[in-house]
């Protein structure tokens, strides 16, 4: 079970995890959509969504880029991606069933890294 719980907590902190990072540094409008968020009124600044749009594409977005590249992630495609994202999920799904928690009654720390 312990051996189980750390190859899953692996998956997700360091497989599943940057497919939320490419899915958030592909595209500005994704991201707000998304989340549902008004950058204006987030960052506290009056300024026109599309100025703040071009700071978020040429900070964060790249940002998020890089850190993919220097994972080894950044030269996948977008459906490559998204089906690993897919992947780590139908196996966390699986493993859940029906079940509350991953292992029994209690949580563990697999279902907090979920």
């Amino acid at each position: 079970q312990q051996q189980i719980q750390h190859a899953m907590c692996s998956m997700v902190e360091n497989h599943f995890n940057w497919t939320l990072v490419h899915w958030r540094s592909r595209d500005v409008n994704s991201l707000l959509k998304g989340y549902k968020m008004d950058l204006s009124a987030c960052l506290g600044y009056k300024l026109p969504a599309s100025v703040i749009n071009f700071y978020i594409k040429h900070t964060y977005l790249r940002k998020g880029v890089k850190k993919m590249k220097a994972q080894g992630f950044g030269f996948n495609t977008a459906e490559e991606m998204e089906q690993f994202g897919k992947s780590d999920m139908k196996v966390l799904s699986d493993m859940l069933g029906e079940k509350e928690f991953m292992f029994g009654e209690e949580p563990s720390l697999l279902d907090l890294t979920v």
